[in-house]
């Protein structure tokens, strides 16, 4: 599962290879979790609860896409040439998508 996540999206560095793999085990785990609990403890899952995985795996899903696709990030490097290399804002003209991630992974 986390080398077909890492060939699959080719992230542009390690740490974002890194991010991206955690982020996908714990959405396989949080699944496993749901199964479980509603299959073997036969626990009833609403449609409140529904909805907010769903919203939560949007979210999350979102989170992803800004981190391997959407970030300049470049550790080692002096904030001076960070701020050369930085992408054009991409959320309501204001924020880039360094900024879209922190936003999506803390809302998920």
């Amino acid at each position: 599962s986390t080398q077909s996540t890492g060939v699959a999206l080719r992230p542009p560095n390690f740490l974002v290879y890194l991010k991206s793999v955690f982020i996908v085990n714990l959405l396989v785990f949080l699944m496993y979790y749901v199964v479980m609990k509603t299959a073997h403890h036969g626990e009833k899952v609403s449609h409140v609860h529904v909805l907010l995985f769903l919203v939560t795996l949007l979210t999350w899903l979102l989170a992803l896409f800004f981190l391997a696709f959407r970030t300049s990030i470049s550790p080692g490097i002096s904030p001076a040439l960070s701020r050369e290399a930085a992408k054009p804002c991409v959320v309501m003209e204001m924020f880039d998508g360094h900024d879209a991630w922190h936003f999506f992974s803390a809302s998920g």
